[in-house]
C-alpha cells in the first residue's frame, strides 16, 4: 500500500500564518499591558475585604477556618512578591489581622500559611516600621513562636519555629536598628533557651535547627 504524503503548505499561506501569529502575539501583549491596572484594583478590592476579617470569630466556627485556610493561601501567595506585599501593607489592618491569624488559628495549616506571610514580609524594609510598632502584635507572636513551652514535638511546631526563626533572620539582616530592637526585647535570652531546648532533642528534627539559631545569636551578640 503506498504511503500518503501530507502535502506542504503553499508558501503565502506561511506567510500568512507569521503575519495572524505576530499579530495575536501583538494583542495578547497589549491586552495584558492594558489588563494589570484593572487587575491591581480588583486585587486591592479584595485585600480590603481580608483587613475587616475577626480571626478570632472565623477560628471558633468549622466552616469560618476553611474560610481562614483559603484567605491565608492567597495572601501567602502574595506575600512572595514586593508588588503582593505592597499592596497588602497599604491596606492599614492587613498586617494585624495577619498577626491575629497567627494568634488565634486553630488550624495548624493555616496558622502555618500566617507565619509564611510574615516571614516574607519581614525582608522588607517597608514592613520593619510594624517591628517597631508594639501595637502591631508582630515581635510578640514571633518571640512566642520561640518559646519551649509553646513547641510539641511535632513535624508542624518545627516548621513554625524555622518560620519565625527564617522571619527574625529577615527582619535582622543588615539592619542595626532591628536587631538592637530584638536584643532590647529580650531576643537573646529567648534564643539562648532555645538552643539548650533543641541540643536537649538529640538528633531529631529541632537539631537541625541549631545552625540558624547560632546564626542569630552571633548576629544579635556582635
Amino acid at each position: 500500500m503506498a504511503s500518503v504524503t501530507t502535502p506542504l503548505p503553499p508558501r503565502n499561506f506561511q506567510h500568512q500564518y507569521r503575519v495572524v501569529s505576530n499579530s495575536c502575539r501583538n494583542y495578547i501583549r497589549i491586552s495584558c499591558v492594558l489588563a494589570l491596572p484593572l487587575i491591581k484594583r480588583k486585587k486591592a478590592k479584595i485585600l480590603s475585604h481580608f483587613a475587616s476579617l475577626d480571626a478570632k470569630a472565623l477560628a471558633r466556627v468549622p466552616k469560618g477556618q476553611h474560610l481562614q485556610r483559603l484567605w491565608l493561601r492567597f495572601i501567602a501567595n502574595l506575600t512572595f512578591t514586593r508588588e503582593g506585599q505592597s499592596l497588602l501593607l497599604s491596606h492599614t489592618r492587613a498586617v494585624e489581622v495577619l498577626v491575629d491569624h497567627v494568634r488565634f488559628c486553630h488550624d495548624e495549616e493555616a496558622r502555618r500559611l500566617a507565619f509564611l506571610g510574615l516571614q516574607n514580609f519581614c525582608g522588607n524594609t517597608a514592613f520593619k516600621t510594624y517591628l517597631y510598632k508594639k501595637s502591631s502584635g508582630v515581635v510578640e507572636v514571633l518571640a512566642n513562636a520561640l518559646e519551649p513551652t509553646t513547641i510539641s514535638c511535632s513535624l508542624y511546631s518545627v516548621e513554625v519555629l524555622l518560620l519565625a526563626l527564617t522571619a527574625l533572620s529577615n527582619a535582622a539582616y543588615n539592619c542595626t536598628k532591628v536587631r538592637v530592637l530584638l536584643k532590647t526585647e529580650g531576643f537573646v535570652h529567648r534564643l539562648t533557651n532555645l538552643k539548650t531546648f533543641c541540643q536537649s532533642n538529640g538528633k531529631g528534627y529541632f537539631h537541625t535547627l541549631l545552625p540558624i539559631v547560632d546564626l542569630l545569636l552571633k548576629a544579635l551578640t556582635q
